[in-house]
């Protein structure tokens, strides 16, 4: 991969919220952003702002929200779901669903739960096929393992019925969210211990981790999920310490961790994203740099069998230097967009910058 950094071109959507924007996403040539007071759409097009939702109450603080059916959209709002027609751009329902504020929301694959997690450390489930207007709060349960603040989840790609948890007891956990019945065994099928896996890599490969980030909490911030040879799937947890931790999502085992900052994540929302096909991934958070990743693999026999193996760079050719820490990043269109302390959502046009010679 060769870049010039001098055709890296940026620019910006000014002013899309009040406040800084915590999360994004988009929706038929619209972008959604969400800040601490309101819900805003903007046309890509036409260039012309609407409001969708503006908080009426000094108790109120939105979160994060997540597109549903591309026709409808789950707000939090502290420990509150409202749901949204985005035709309409009108409030359809509005209920408790978690016992504390709420700090991810997701949706599987095909529509039909919807997960959220919250500063208890509780996980809330929701079956939504069964639903028109209306969620019934009958079709419910709750997942508790987490002892400390709960702020990452992610359904498996693949396997909808497998969802992953990342929390600040510096764990992740893989679970069985099917629907069963009370007499049936425990919903998780492993917790693992991110933190104890880091002090084995400050042990073992003595990466040049300074004493402050050995000592940081493996608070898990995000979790994000990456193609691997052979359909497989690994699963990249971002941590407090600046840590890129990457596991096997069938097996749960490590397979290569690396300290990419000393702050890699600080909130909920994206922090990994793929750029195109190739094999990059930008990472953000803290440290108000936008770095770069990698997987190297090698191949090595041994039995007369070929063995795999991956392992975590930085690719030191290309970093970003966006000034403010950023709170969310997605990658559209060869263009990298990122949320940040401002009310602005930034933008960075890499189609001149890949070359693909």
């Amino acid at each position: 991969m060769n870049f010039d950094l001098a055709k890296l071109e940026k620019f910006s959507l000014d002013s899309l919220n009040k406040n800084s924007i915590n999360s994004f996403d988009f929706i038929d040539g619209k972008i959604i952003s969400c800040c601490e007071s309101e819900l805003n759409i903007f046309n890509l097009e036409t260039g012309i702002k609407s409001n969708i939702y503006s908080v009426v109450d000094e108790t109120e603080e939105l979160g994060c929200f997540k597109i549903f059916q591309q026709d409808k959209l789950f707000l939090s709002n502290e420990n509150i779901i409202q749901l949204f027609d985005l035709n309409l751009s009108q409030q359809i329902n509005k209920f408790k669903f978690s016992k504390d504020t709420i700090n991810s929301i997701k949706i599987s694959k095909k529509d039909n739960i919807l997960a959220c997690c919250d500063d208890s450390g509780e996980i809330k489930l929701l079956d939504v096929r069964t639903q028109s207007r209306e969620p019934c709060l009958s079709f419910c349960k709750s997942l508790n393992q987490h002892d400390n603040i709960c702020y990452a989840l992610e359904f498996h790609p693949a396997n909808e019925h497998e969802l992953f948890s990342g929390s600040f007891d510096c764990t992740f956990i893989k679970w069985d969210i099917r629907f069963q019945k009370k007499d049936s065994k425990k919903p998780f099928i492993k917790k693992v211990a991110v933190s104890d896996e880091i002090q084995k890599l400050i042990q073992i490969e003595k990466d040049g981790a300074d004493m402050l980030s050995s000592m940081t909490p493996s608070f898990i911030h995000s979790l994000y999920f990456i193609e691997l040879p052979e359909n497989k799937t690994g699963l990249m947890c971002g941590t407090e310490n600046g840590y890129a931790m990457l596991f096997d999502s069938d097996s749960c085992k490590l397979i290569h961790g690396k300290q990419i900052t000393n702050n890699l994540a600080v909130s909920q929302f994206n922090k990994f994203e793929k750029i195109d096909d190739k094999n990059l991934i930008a990472t953000s958070g803290d440290s108000k740099l936008i770095e770069f990743i990698y997987l190297n693999k090698e191949q090595a026999n041994f039995k007369n069998k070929t063995h795999v193996k991956f392992e975590i760079r930085k690719f030191e050719e290309l970093s970003i230097k966006h000034g403010k820490k950023v709170n969310c990043v997605k990658y559209k269109d060869q263009k990298l967009y990122l949320s940040d302390t401002s009310n602005d959502i930034s933008i960075y046009n890499f189609k001149n910058l890949l070359n693909k010679s």
